[in-house]
């Protein structure tokens, strides 16, 4: 498909979903048609701006007409992604979600179910939590992070790594990962033994979806940490 049918397909999908939300706004906001103009006008840049996050994703998916099978699934999604964006998700999480709703778009069989997921996942995920999934997937692809395998994670392996580099709290770094585990995207180890001193994490299929769905945002600050 060449790049203006893309770019043509990707625009009228990302306006589809638009007009989604903007039925689903006035249906829950009866009081929509009356707010202030300078809201209008800021409510209009936002979700411009959320379309064209869309859009972009979109474009690198290569979508022609939506067939039957994805516009039953295609529905459900739009519905949450502009959930997301109603509920005041940060544009960090806003262009994941869209690379997942893309991702998930394109699929042989798309689940609306799985997209549901990862959006509750991400719910109010913050950027130092987003800086952290990239330092462990820098941390675990370093050939010299002194690791006999690199399958697991811990708060006191990561810190001593990170602090290589500059100054970072261990108690910081113990939170995000218990946090990460809560949303899904780590697994605790949760086995007692005498040698254990602290909890170890295990990477979870969520994990490698959200550093591929996240590398705009994850690259950049790996490599900057």
């Amino acid at each position: 498909m060449d790049e203006v049918s893309t770019n043509r397909n990707a625009v009228a999908v990302a306006s589809e979903v638009t007009d989604l939300f903007l039925a689903f706004l006035t249906e829950v906001l009866p009081g929509a048609a009356t707010i202030s103009t300078a809201v209008k006008i800021a409510l209009k840049r936002k979700i411009a701006k959320t379309q064209e996050i869309l859009i972009e994703e979109l474009k690198k998916g290569n979508f022609s007409a939506l067939d039957s099978v994805q516009i039953e699934q295609f529905i459900p999604m739009g519905y949450r992604f502009w959930e997301a964006f109603k509920q005041g998700e940060a544009e960090h999480t806003l262009k994941i979600l869209a690379a997942y709703l893309a991702q998930e778009l394109g699929e042989a069989a798309p689940q609306a179910a799985n997209f549901s997921r990862i959006a509750r996942r991400l719910e109010g995920m913050t950027a130092p939590e987003l800086e952290t999934v990239a330092r462990i997937q820098t941390f675990l692809d370093d050939p010299n992070n002194g690791l006999v395998s690199d399958t697991f994670v811990s708060a006191t392996q990561l810190h001593a790594y990170l602090s290589r580099s500059h100054v970072v709290d261990v108690r910081q770094v113990a939170a995000h990962l218990a946090e990460l585990s809560s949303r899904g995207f780590l697994v605790p180890d949760g086995a007692s033994r005498v040698d254990k001193a602290e909890e170890y994490y295990y990477l979870t299929g969520a994990f490698h979806d959200l550093v591929k769905n996240a590398r705009d945002f994850v690259a950049p600050n790996a490599s900057s940490k």
